[in-house]
């Protein structure tokens, strides 16, 4: 999957949900999207996981980081509905639209894990059109730093593992934690705006910039998870 390719699905993924809004059919069409990566091409993007129909949708996940052969497996659950879906979001509507709201939503959506592929990308999106973010540019945003994404994992894996409300409310307050508030987000934005231009500036040699522009480099971040799991 080239940048290339995972910007494109995330600008599509986006601009789907915010012409249908944070409804089921909006979750859906996020995922519609993603079609542009060769590791995706085999799946059936916005198809809801269901192994009554289709024995790929039967998925066990490997829910600790650690070379212990003892690890435990997270079991997905068989059959993701619409109405499941529909719960989720009455469950948000009837919240108090906090930051930790909008993170249980990307919470719960990945840890439903219910499309084949694209979970944790179409559950950022959607979380963030929740909140309302494309309009007022706070948005969700996953740590910025390594060793915090790294523990933000960690405890995203651990969400996954517990059915606890209350051990659910203390993971989350965890990863909220560990999130960046609108400053940082700033400061970081603020740093590659510099880096972009002082790259303009060079006269004695050739340099392509890694991200495009800052759009591009927001975008990054919306995906900020590694790709080697759809945790």
């Amino acid at each position: 999957m080239t940048d290339q390719d995972l910007f494109k699905d995330i600008q599509n993924g986006v601009n789907a949900i915010i012409s249908t809004g944070f409804t089921v059919q909006g979750i859906i069409a996020i995922n519609q999207q993603f079609t542009n990566s060769p590791i995706e091409a085999h799946t059936l993007p916005g198809h809801l996981r269901n192994y009554m129909y289709n024995e790929e949708d039967n998925v066990h996940m490997i829910a600790e980081r650690s070379y212990s052969p003892n690890r435990r497996l997270y079991t997905l659950p068989e059959i993701v509905t619409e109405g499941i879906l529909q719960e989720m979001i009455d469950r948000f509507d009837t919240s108090e639209y906090t930051t930790k709201d909008g993170w249980r939503v990307f919470a719960d959506l990945a840890k439903m894990q219910p499309f084949q592929d694209g979970n944790k990308r179409t559950a950022l999106i959607a979380a963030n059109e929740a909140m309302g973010a494309f309009e007022t540019q706070d948005f969700l945003v996953l740590p910025l730093q390594p060793e915090s994404n790294t523990k933000f994992i960690g405890l995203l894996m651990r969400y996954y593992l517990t059915d606890d409300a209350t051990q659910q409310d203390r993971l989350l307050d965890e990863m909220v934690s560990l999130t960046p508030g609108t400053v940082e987000q700033e400061q970081v934005w603020q740093a590659e705006r510099d880096r972009l231009e002082s790259i303009k500036k060079l006269s004695t040699r050739r340099v392509k910039p890694f991200w495009g522009g800052n759009q591009e480099f927001r975008q990054r971040y919306l995906k900020n998870l590694p790709d080697d799991q759809d945790l």
